[in-house]
């Protein structure tokens, strides 16, 4: 079977699809007397009907288009009322998801402009992903959309995983994470991606990308410029698509994500400090030497010294600012009077007696010509 042939029996499978609306198709075809039977596929009903577009729920391969999942993310908000610094879940949210289609008859292509687009060499849907990372026609990713481990991250894709679950290492893509790119789910309803055992890889993935692959994980919406006849990949990685293909999101969904938000308690810490009176000695010259009197008793003042913190929206790490110390009471000093009155001490000195030879006077006669007096020193 020519590749040319395969692809135009896809496409009248699809059709057929598209008569019964939102329905599973199981086509059994005949070539060349051999039975083939087309993989069961899922249509949600569009505008042909004139009502509202349905659903999508599932593509059964990525021929029939891809499903853009944006990941949610966490985000940390400070809350100065709470002081436990363990996050809580405050907004809830959810993943971007959305599908790229075809380009219907209503988006002012006809059928033949749209069917003719696709119909061409590697243009064709399923090879969206490919075309827009090979701009040289090489089909080879540019190295310039390629991850720095590139060479390496898929070196045991498809092999066993040694928990014995039988599923297989899944590949994982090349191209740079700032890019969109395809998840090995093994599956293609978004709402059956599990990861039981938390290990990163969902259960029932195959460790290869192929058609049966058809989730896309980017970092913001792809959206699709109706003027332009080629894709674009932007520098900072936004994909825009051109006018053969269209964004559908499904009633309750949107394109974009709505990240988690958690707080984390940011409560000032306050903590009340003493601030310790001096004491000061006044002379008091009305009092003894030396005799402290108090005069004013001492107060001890108060300050308090204030902990803000700032939180880490990404990783919800909590970090002290620098602290602030403001004085909320003055001491009051310990006033003495210290007694500086002069203190007045007399001592009695004594009297010395002298004796004078008087020669006309009997032999041990005695006699006081002067009477003593005692002395008197005085010390301040």
């Amino acid at each position: 079977m020519t590749r040319k042939s395969t692809k135009n029996k896809k496409y009248a499978l699809r059709k057929i699809g598209k008569v019964f609306g939102s329905c599973v198709v199981a086509t059994v075809l005949t070539l060349g007397g051999v039975a083939i039977m087309a993989p069961n596929v899922v249509y949600a009903s569009g505008n042909e009907s004139g009502g509202e577009p349905q659903d999508i729920t599932d593509l059964s391969s990525n021929a029939d288009g891809y499903e853009v999942r944006i990941p949610k993310g966490k985000k940390y908000v400070g809350n100065d009322k709470i002081e436990s610094t363990d996050p809580v879940l405050k907004h809830k949210g959810h993943d971007g998801r959305s599908f790229i289609l075809k380009a219907e008859e209503a988006d002012n292509l006809s059928k033949s402009e749209i069917d003719g687009y696709f119909e061409e060499e590697g243009n064709e849907l399923e090879n969206l992903f490919t075309k827009l990372y090979d701009e040289n026609e090489d089909r080879q990713t540019d190295e310039k959309y390629k991850r720095e481990d590139a060479a390496t991250i898929n070196e045991h894709a498809g092999d066993d995983l040694t928990d014995g679950s039988g599923f297989k290492e899944p590949r994982i893509s090349e191209i740079d994470p700032k890019y969109p790119h395809r998840v090995d789910s093994g599956v293609t309803n978004i709402t059956e991606t599990y990861d039981s055992n938390n290990d990163g890889k969902p259960d029932r993935a195959d460790g290869m990308i192929d058609d049966q692959d058809t989730i896309v994980d980017a970092n913001k919406p792809i959206t699709v410029n109706p003027e332009a006849d080629e894709n674009v990949v932007k520098e900072d990685g936004t994909v825009v698509l051109s006018k053969y293909y269209r964004i559908h999101v499904n009633k309750g969904d949107t394109a974009n994500k709505d990240d988690d938000i958690y707080e984390v308690g940011t409560k000032p810490t306050v903590t009340t400090n003493e601030i310790d009176f001096k004491t000061i000695y006044e002379p008091n010259d009305q009092d003894v030497a030396g005799h402290q009197i108090e005069k004013t008793p001492g107060k001890k003042g108060t300050s308090t010294t204030t902990t803000t913190y700032t939180v880490n929206p990404e990783t919800g790490a909590r970090t002290a600012n620098p602290s602030t110390t403001e004085e909320t009471e003055k001491p009051v000093n310990k006033v003495v009077l210290v007694g500086t009155k002069p203190k007045v001490e007399e001592k009695e000195l004594p009297f010395t007696t002298r004796y004078v030879e008087d020669k006309t006077k009997d032999k041990d006669y005695r006699e006081t010509t002067q009477q003593g007096v005692k002395g008197k020193e005085t010390k301040t």
